[in-house]
């Protein structure tokens, strides 16, 4: 299967993996979870799952497939929406206000509008969800409460009135599919582009239901570790790129921080852990030799006459155990495909 660069940074980056090269002490550059997962996750039938070429769900995973080609590609255009509802993906410009105890609390007041991208999860927990529906012009209660770790003494844990109105909203909008946007997107036709949209839609779609289904019976403690390590790794190069510290650049204790990251991973990892488990059932754990094959191919595909890539070049972008995850996560995808019952 022919990859590009393009490729790999999207996996790594969707993955959370994209980050400086090394790991924890406890899990070593010689890939992930050595072990029987059977002990750490129960997976559902993953051997000829069906899905139904209407289901909303389903469609709704190809509609996002074929927008974020489409986005990368540049291919969007930005509109402003005259009437109707806020939707996920959305720009929203809002003004508010915010209440504790029916009195506005320093920082939570803006008059001026502000542009909101719906989904970014800019703001706590419960405000972005609470536009989504809300007519445009009109104004909404929100009732939320901030984290208890928020990093302000007098919001910590606080619930609080959010008044918000919608003032505008500008949403991309992209173009039907035919054969000179698919040519535009890289393909021969829309034919072929469509058959590739199709293909990535089933395997997100049957992965995530997986995920959404699977049962952590124990979480592998190791590898939340080793992830967490790469993004305080990657978080630490970027500070130094800017000659500032990891805590002025988090604006707050690192131990915060960290401790959110390794929360997130926590609840990622039946994403993670269902990869793996179809791998170790179905043999797909690629072998050292393989993932070093994998680092000359790769090198070969992004030479060209006058620069030469080695596969050394690619290790220090994509250690060991990234470019192991890479192999596994497009295998397990396409086995999932390659065994799926479209009804």
């Amino acid at each position: 299967m022919k990859k590009t660069i393009a490729l790999l940074l999207c996996i790594l980056l969707t993955a959370g993996l994209f980050a400086g090269c090394g790991g924890s002490k406890e899990v070593k550059e010689t890939g992930l979870f050595k072990y029987d997962l059977d002990e750490y996750v129960t997976v559902g039938e993953y051997k000829g799952m069906k899905i139904s070429s209407d289901d909303e769900d389903f469609l709704a995973v190809v509609k996002d497939q074929m927008e974020y080609d489409m986005s990368s590609a540049s291919l969007g255009e930005e509109v402003e929406i005259a009437s109707g509802k806020v939707q996920m993906g959305d720009t929203a410009t809002i003004t508010y206000v915010g209440t504790l105890d029916g009195v506005p609390f320093e920082g939570g007041t803006e008059t001026s509008g502000y542009d909101l991208v719906i989904g970014s999860n800019s703001f706590i927990d419960g405000f972005e969800d609470g536009l989504i529906g809300a007519a445009i012009g009109s104004t909404v209660k929100l009732d939320l409460t901030f984290p208890e770790d928020y990093g302000n003494e007098k919001l910590n844990g606080q619930d609080v009135v959010f008044t918000v109105n919608v003032k505008k909203v500008t949403r991309i909008e992209y173009p039907e599919v035919d054969d000179e946007v698919a040519k535009k997107l890289g393909y021969k036709n829309a034919e072929d582009y469509n058959a590739y949209a199709f293909s990535c839609a089933v395997q997100t779609y049957c992965h995530e239901k997986l995920s959404d289904e699977a049962k952590v019976l124990k979480t592998p403690n190791d590898e939340v570790d080793y992830f967490v390590n790469l993004e305080i790794k990657n978080y630490e190069e970027t500070a130094e790129m800017y000659g500032i510290t990891l805590e002025e650049y988090f604006g707050t204790d690192v131990a915060v921080v960290k401790k959110q990251i390794r929360e997130d991973y926590v609840d990622m990892m039946p994403y993670y852990l269902v990869l793996y488990y179809i791998a170790q059932k179905e043999d797909l754990i690629p072998t050292a030799d393989e993932v070093e094959a994998e680092y000359e191919e790769f090198a070969k595909e992004l030479s060209t006459e006058s620069e030469t890539v080695t596969a050394d070049d690619l290790k220090d972008m994509a250690s060991y155990n990234q470019m192991e995850y890479m192999i596994v996560y497009e295998d397990v995808r396409q086995f999932l495909f390659d065994n799926v019952v479209v009804e």
